[in-house]
């Protein structure tokens, strides 16, 4: 159980105090209302006043993996399954996963030549594959179609991630596909679950 309180200084979101109780999250809220603040605390990438702990630990930064939207970590020059080794740390690479997101796992396809939702399906597809407690997505449908939005969906709901998965996002469609996950917490500035 995640559990959270504190504030933020010169930012949208002013406090904030909940818990998370389930393995995943879906904090859906309207742009400006600090949800990605709250996720940057998370990860330990905006300071804040307070303590975000885990069964009362306080949470490790390298024990998150997290993207955020408009990151761009991919190397252009390089195939998707050279990436997948470079950022994942490891020379295997799991093509089942990859298939899961229906990414092309051709040896000779550049980054480059992926089109902005591919682009998209292999940040958060990588995002998901390390091995950590923690995984944080802001925004993960940016770029991508219904259909791809429902692909991910089924990943995320079939649950074989093991860790807890955050995603903050003001994306209707996904909420509704997502129900069962969803808190609304932001409010004037506050988020309070």
């Amino acid at each position: 159980m995640i559990q959270m309180k504190g504030n933020i200084s010169k930012n949208n979101l002013q406090q904030f105090e909940f818990q998370i109780s389930t393995p995943l999250t879906v904090i859906n809220s309207q742009n400006g209302s600090g949800k990605t603040s709250l996720l940057k605390c998370i990860c330990g990438v905006t300071k804040y006043e307070g303590w975000i702990k885990d069964r009362n630990e306080r949470i490790k930064t390298k024990d998150i993996s997290f993207y955020f939207s408009g990151d761009d970590f991919l190397e252009p020059e390089m195939t998707i399954q050279q990436n997948y080794r470079y950022y994942i740390g490891t020379n295997k690479v799991n093509v089942d996963f990859l298939r899961n997101f229906k990414l092309d796992c051709n040896e000779k396809c550049l980054v480059s030549q992926l089109s902005s939702g591919n682009l998209q399906k292999l940040r958060i597809m990588l995002t998901l594959a390390r091995q950590r407690k923690y995984y944080i997505l802001d925004e993960p449908t940016v770029y991508l179609d219904k259909e791809t939005i429902d692909e991910l969906c089924t990943v995320l709901k079939k649950n074989t991630i093991e860790g807890n998965i955050i995603i903050g996002t003001n994306d209707n469609y996904f909420s509704e596909m997502m129900s069962e996950y969803v808190i609304d917490i932001m409010e004037n500035g506050n988020a309070f679950y």
